[in-house]
């Protein structure tokens, strides 16, 4: 006996693995930009002249607003709507990618980092409640390797750091 899915079940089914692509990859962009500046702080440094202070809010700005705005971010979107902030997260994130990558000197640079820092923490929590209301069944979303992004994203950033130095940073995530 074969089962045919119905058309709106196939529907469902799409959207469940494009929901799931989408905010995988917001969590791995997330991820890598909590490290990647770390292994490339020498370049940045050298190419801005900032001194050892002003490296060490490029590094921590992101990670602070980050940490500290992420129970804002799941409050925002119960209270404007999940999808909205997610997608208000990317584009923050985007944004401040930008200032980053075109900031010609440390307080610019500082800034886009805390711009993407609030991007993020809009992104990551909505992702975890649009991934579970994609997926309602439990057995379903236990299959999915949704948070596998979280882990791959903080190794990949020190790699991409390691390997490409400040321009390979710039093309990746935030300078």
């Amino acid at each position: 006996m074969s089962v045919t899915m119905l058309p709106n079940a196939a529907a469902k089914e799409t959207k469940a693995g494009l929901v799931l692509v989408v905010t995988s990859l917001g969590v791995l962009f997330a991820q890598i930009d909590t490290s990647v500046v770390n292994l490339a702080i020498r370049s940045i440094d050298a190419d801005l002249h900032a001194g050892i202070s002003a490296m060490q809010w490029v590094v921590d700005t992101y990670n602070l607003v980050y940490a500290s705005f992420l129970l804002t971010g799941g409050t925002l979107g119960d209270l404007y709507g999940r999808r909205r902030v997610f997608v208000g997260g990317i584009l923050l994130f985007i944004a401040g990618t930008l200032v980053c990558a075109l900031a010609p000197n440390a307080a610019t640079l500082i800034l886009g980092r805390i711009v993407s820092g609030l991007g993020a923490a809009c992104m990551v929590p909505m992702s975890l409640v649009l991934l579970t209301l994609a997926f309602p069944d439990r057995r379903a979303r236990a299959h999915r390797p949704a948070w596998q992004p979280l882990g791959s994203g903080r190794r990949a950033g020190g790699s991409v750091g390691a390997i490409t130095g400040r321009r390979g940073v710039t093309c990746c995530a935030s300078r």
